[in-house]
């Protein structure tokens, strides 16, 4: 049992192997989706005066 939890939880196993890939995706399909919203506004003739992602520094 102690083995199990160790290779789940260790920091190599579960940070580097699962929860690094995990949040890279995430970004990157975060940025997707957001910038999807950015471009079919400004198709649309919406006035989009920024795009960025949460609280961060304007993007375009």
């Amino acid at each position: 049992m102690n083995d199990i939890f160790h290779a789940v939880f260790s920091t190599q196993g579960f940070v580097l192997g699962t929860l690094v890939p995990f949040l890279f995706v995430l970004t990157v399909v975060v940025f997707v989706h957001e910038m999807g919203h950015y471009l079919i506004g400004r198709w649309c003739g919406i006035g989009v005066k920024a795009f960025s992602i949460g609280f961060g520094p304007e993007l375009v």
